[in-house]
């Protein structure tokens, strides 16, 4: 497992492309999730990011872990989001809200196509020449930045991932409020190191959390766009 200690929520950043922040990229992409059960009520909150926006639709990840335990139906091939019996609904950054139609998912993360008032920004349109984090190789060292629980805060955290000998890849989270579903981006240059996927208690007291790369969270946002594109 991979494992990254938050540092200062002021760290410097640089420029994801000219004139624009990492800061601003993560708060411009970053959506506020509901996931509610229509049965029982029961909801829950997570974090989410604008992949890309096609027509009518924007295309948003998120984390698998978030929906799965409001599911009325396991999710299964060939399942409709319809019979799952959980409406999503999604705040994008300006405040604005829109509703999930359809989803895919893969391993942990998921594929959320939702509608919006006003068209949303997206990480591909304002990072266009950013790469997408494949594997972390063994032994690396990247300085990341991801969004905080209330994605109107005007920082974001900061820290960093460094690889095992394995090349395995995770979080150890300390001093800061994070939410499953945050895009993480390399700070050097606004890559899509991942999305967060899972949080729980760890060592000394901090958090722990995975993340799944940025390259599985472009193959399925083109898969669903594939699927569902109008």
């Amino acid at each position: 497992m991979l494992f990254a200690c938050l540092i200062a929520a002021g760290a410097p950043q640089a420029n994801a492309v000219p004139g624009v922040s990492v800061t601003y990229l993560l708060r411009a992409i970053t959506t506020q999730l509901t996931f509610r059960n229509r049965d029982s009520g029961a909801s829950t909150r997570c974090l989410g990011f604008v992949v890309t926006v096609r027509g009518p639709d924007a295309y948003v990840a998120a984390a698998r872990s978030c929906l799965e335990p409001l599911l009325s139906t396991r999710f299964a091939t060939g399942v409709s989001f319809a019979k799952l019996g959980v409406d999503i609904t999604v705040v994008y950054a300006d405040g604005s809200e829109g509703t999930v139609g359809d989803l895919a998912w893969m391993d942990d993360i998921l594929s959320l196509v939702a509608s919006f008032v006003t068209r949303p920004e997206s990480y591909n349109k304002l990072c266009p020449s950013c790469s997408m984090y494949e594997d972390f190789g063994s032994e690396q060292t990247i300085p990341v930045a991801f969004a905080p629980d209330v994605p109107t805060r005007a920082t974001v955290s900061h820290g960093t991932v460094v690889s095992d000998v394995h090349g395995n890849y995770g979080f150890r989270l300390a001093g800061a409020s994070v939410l499953r579903g945050s895009a993480v981006i390399d700070s050097r240059n606004g890559d899509l190191v991942g999305v967060l996927t899972a949080l729980g208690p760890g060592d000394a007291g901090q958090e722990e959390g995975r993340l799944v790369a940025g390259k599985a969270v472009n193959d399925l946002t083109g898969y669903t766009v594939a699927m569902f594109e109008r």
